[in-house]
């Protein structure tokens, strides 16, 4: 069985721990600076998941 490759996969909590750090506020007032409606910070983050899950990453929980 040697190295296992590289995987797409993400896990979920490190993921959850990522999306926690960013600066949403931040974020969503860059996004209305740069002409798009000022969305709440829960709504982006939200979106950013979403869009991350039907790129094709996928998120496992530890122990599946």
């Amino acid at each position: 069985m040697g190295a296992s490759k590289p995987s797409k996969e993400l896990d979920a909590i490190s993921m959850g721990q990522f999306a926690n750090k960013v600066p949403w506020k931040q974020v969503a007032e860059y996004m209305e600076g740069q002409g798009a409606y000022r969305y709440g910070n829960a709504t982006v983050k939200k979106k950013y998941l979403e869009i991350l899950k039907e790129g094709g990453i996928s998120m496992r929980t530890k122990g599946l």
